[in-house]
């Protein structure tokens, strides 16, 4: 029951623990690249370089989701294990809405990635819903 600084976490940010404890993912703090942490090798190796924001672990560990940010804005993953990064989805036609500046990424119990768009105060839906 004690709280300790991880080692090597100056100029890291928005880390995220992966839902197992062993791993951490943190923002480098220019946010040009991704860097993860595994308790069993205690120390930090870059994941991915990319422009990334709003770091999310896949539930099974393996892979991170993140927002590229920039031009050519996307919902991304990196495998932990290879470190291979691939596009999950083009976000950039897509308006964004969430907390924190505008975006929030979630991930779901199969790998898929989960996102808010914004589709203006124009469209009002009503629902109705029957338990079973």
């Amino acid at each position: 029951h004690t709280v300790e600084r991880v080692p090597g976490t100056q100029g890291l940010w928005q880390a995220q623990w992966s839902a197992g404890g062993r791993y951490i993912a943190a923002e480098t703090d220019d946010g040009h690249a991704i860097v993860f942490f595994d308790s069993r090798r205690p120390k930090w190796i870059e994941l991915a370089k990319s422009d990334a924001a709003y770091l999310r672990w896949s539930p099974d560990g393996q892979y991170v989701y993140f927002k590229r940010i920039g031009t050519n804005v996307a919902c991304m993953r990196v495998r932990v294990r290879d470190h291979n990064v691939e596009e999950v989805v083009s976000l950039k036609d897509i308006k964004s809405t969430g907390y924190s500046g505008g975006f929030w990424i979630g991930v779901t119990p199969e790998n898929e990635a989960l996102y808010l768009r914004d589709t203006g105060t124009e469209e009002v839906y009503a629902l109705d819903w029957q338990a079973p």
